[in-house]
């Protein structure tokens, strides 16, 4: 297992990944411990088939060896180890994710929130449903990002790239009108001591939201 830390290091010095990816190679870590020090298809059946019976889902075993693939192939490509082990992937179900429709939006839109947490998660979604930025990348938006006078989000993407993306006016109104009354510390949607809000917070939230203005299931 001791050359998964080189290969962690690797990942977050020279790679640049970021604390989520990082956390997810620290999953694979928890999943395929003890095959880590020599990954052997047999342990890597056993490991899965434990996994499995605990409950995990196939979907979840399967984002797992995409991480036990690139430990491998690095392994490989550093000269550890002199074959690469071929990772199989579960047969898994695909799922048609169930998304807003217009008049869903429209409602959003249209929607006055009351309270400091429904107007973040209120506006928070219309930053993305009007940008289309990651749930990481809009809790990541810190208030020198917004330029309201040109229109421009200034977001901090994956692998710490950086790009700028328009807003529309309507966007404007709202961030001005939040940023003015709500936002405390560096980041646009912060909790009560100025941190970032984490996104399992946010997602309580919207979710509470959207109850409130009656849309279910998406």
């Amino acid at each position: 297992m001791y050359l998964f830390e080189p290969f962690l290091q690797e990942r977050t010095y020279l790679k640049g990944v970021s604390p989520a990816t990082l956390r997810y190679y620290l999953g694979v870590r928890r999943a395929f411990g003890s095959i880590l020090a020599n990954p052997a298809k047999e342990g890597m059946v056993e490991c899965i088939q434990k996994q499995l019976s605990s409950g995990v889902s196939a979907i979840s075993v399967n984002a797992y060896l995409r991480g036990l693939k690139a430990y491998v192939r690095w392994l490989h490509a550093e000269g550890y180890a002199k074959e690469i082990l071929r990772v199989q992937f579960l047969k898994a179900e695909r799922k048609v994710l169930a998304t807003f429709n217009a008049e869903q939006v429209q409602r959003i839109e249209r929607y006055r929130p009351a309270g400091k947490n429904f107007t973040r998660a209120h506006t928070a979604m219309l930053v993305m449903l009007d940008s289309g930025l990651r749930v990481s990348e809009c809790l990541g938006l810190r208030r020198e990002d917004v330029d309201l006078d040109n229109l421009i989000l200034r977001v901090r993407g994956k692998g710490n790239k950086h790009r700028l993306v328009p807003m529309s006016i309507e966007l404007r109104r709202a961030l001005f009108r939040f940023c003015g009354k709500h936002s405390t510390g560096q980041y646009v949607f912060s909790t009560a001591r100025g941190t970032k809000v984490s996104n399992r917070n946010l997602a309580r939230d919207m979710k509470l939201l959207c109850e409130r203005i009656r849309i279910t299931g998406v």
